[in-house]
This record gives C-alpha cells, structure tokens and sequence, in this order.
C-alpha cells in the first residue's frame, strides 16, 4: 500500500534527524520531504564546512524556489539564525544543518522559539541525546535492486506524543519524485496530519527581524 504524504511533523516544535556525516543525502532528503509537505518558505541554514546544497537536486521533493539557503561562518551563527528565523514566524520551516550535536539548553531555546512563531524547526547533526526536540529520526538508504530507484528508511527513535512509527520511501532518479509506503508502528495523530502548514505569527518586528537576517548573511 502506498500514500500520498507523510511523514508527518508538528508546526511549532523542533525535531531532529540523525545525519550519520555532515551533509548526509538521506537526512536532507528526508527535510526536503517534509519541507515540500509546508506551506511557506523553508530557511535551510547550513555551516561553511557542509557540502554545498544544491536546491535543484531536491526537484520532485520540494519547488526550489521555495527554499531560502544561508550558510554560516559558526555553528553559534547557525543556532542564532536559527532562533531568530523559528521566531520570526515569517517562514514555515527552518532546517538548521550543524556538524555539532545540540546540548539541553540550546534545544530548549530553538523549542521556546519555534513555539512564539508557530513555525515547524529541524535539526540535522550529530545524535544530540537528551534534548527538547517533539520527536527524533533516523534516516539510511537501502539497497535497490533498480538503479533509478533509491529506496530509504526513515525510522522514528524518539517520539514525546507516543509510540515510534516507520516510513520507507522510494525516489525516481529520473523524475525526483517520491512514493511513500504505508508506515508501521504507532506514531502519528490527528492533530499531526492534520494540515500542513502554520498561520504567521510574529507580527510585523518578526517579519522586520527576519527580512535583516536574509539580508545579513544575504539569503533572498
């Protein structure tokens, strides 16, 4: 059996994907996924040591001319983007990439921030153990016995609402599209499929704030 959407992440949490290296395709496959899924913009913040990201190659997942990419020097300038871009409200999504794991504190901050905006974060990095993200990711490529497919397994390991749930997805190398499977396990709710993106929310210092920061690190 296979479905139209899905995975499905709550608006106004952070979440968290485990990248096994920096730049690993198939956690930014998986937040393209979910950014193609949103209504709005996505602000994609990556660190200067990640390999570069190519919106184009994300056709199929997510309209490029949807993604807004900065790259900063440190990852405390990703995090400071980060916070800044969740609050704005101007935005429905905001990956942050980082070669660092988050500690408790700095997830309770991007959590707080995502909240006052109504906007949906995630973290793609190291394993960051304990922190405030709603739910946790592990995402691999499988083997496929066609080469035009790339077959993917995206397995929830952290889930504060409730039981785990599993997706396997399969892309189409020629087209970038993708077909997702029937997920397994427990996992999503209503309140989490229902809908895919959030009202703005942050007024017009949010949009303010947000429109310095692009200009700043000169993501337009």
């Amino acid at each position: 059996m296979t479905v139209r959407d899905g995975p499905y992440l709550r608006g106004g949490r952070m979440h968290e994907v485990v990248a096994g290296e920096a730049g690993d395709a198939s956690a930014r496959v998986f937040a393209a996924r979910i950014a193609g899924n949103r209504d709005g913009v996505c602000l994609w913040i990556a660190g200067g040591r990640m390999p570069p990201l190519c919106p184009h190659g994300l056709s199929g997942l997510v309209d490029p001319g949807a993604l807004i990419l900065v790259e900063v020097g440190t990852p405390l300038d990703g995090l400071w983007t980060a916070e800044e871009g969740l609050r704005s409200g101007a935005v429905g999504m905001v990956v942050l990439e980082s070669e660092r794991p988050l500690d408790l504190l700095q997830s309770r901050r991007l959590q707080l921030a995502a909240e006052a905006g109504g906007t949906m974060g995630l973290f793609l990095g190291p394993d960051s153990g304990n922190t405030a993200a709603e739910t946790r990711w592990q995402c691999r490529a499988l083997p496929s016995v066609d080469a035009n497919i790339i077959r993917f397994d995206w397995r929830q390991v952290k889930n504060r609402r409730g039981r785990s749930i599993n997706w396997k997805a399969l892309r189409d190398e020629t087209t970038g599209r993708m077909r997702m499977d029937a997920p397994s396990g427990g996992g999503a709710g209503a309140e989490e499929c229902a809908g895919s993106g959030s009202a703005l929310r942050g007024g017009g210092g949010g949009r303010r704030k947000l429109d310095a920061l692009l200009a700043e690190h000169g993501g337009a």
